[in-house]
């Protein structure tokens, strides 16, 4: 009888432990801001939407929220040469390239090969985002 209740009561404990472990580490992953991130690039789109006359523009981003909150259509950043890049945005018509604080960070050699003749670069406040406007 002396072995099982301090079986029954360790089993009981460690059960508890466990779980307030559990808790413990979960607890920051759900009180943080969710898709704080994304808010810089909703506000590029919007500025695409309402403060450039494009009626359906064609976005470029790597993520589809851009397009989605412009009224446009969406393409991918392809991983791509800067030379079949320039050719890509020509076939496809893309209208606008937007680039996050994930892609600048990635990207940064990418975005030092960037011609003035192929994009020009929108004024945005928020430096988490560049928006390059083809030039077609």
């Amino acid at each position: 009888k002396y072995n099982y209740t301090w079986g029954k009561l360790i089993t009981t404990y460690s059960a508890i432990l466990i779980l307030l472990i559990t808790v413990a580490t979960l607890i920051p992953k759900a009180l943080k801001p969710q898709r704080l991130e994304k808010l810089p690039l909703k506000e590029a789109a919007l500025l695409i939407h309402e403060k450039i006359r494009a009626p359906h523009p064609v976005v470029m981003s790597n993520d589809p929220l851009v397009a989605y909150y412009a009224g446009g259509k969406h393409f991918n950043i392809p991983g791509i040469t800067y030379k079949k890049f320039v050719a890509f945005l020509r076939r496809k018509k893309v209208d606008y390239v937007v680039f996050g604080e994930r892609d600048i960070k990635r990207g940064a050699q990418f975005l030092t090969q960037l011609q003035p003749d192929h994009l020009r670069k929108v004024p945005f406040e928020i430096s988490k985002v560049l928006i390059y406007e083809v030039i077609q």
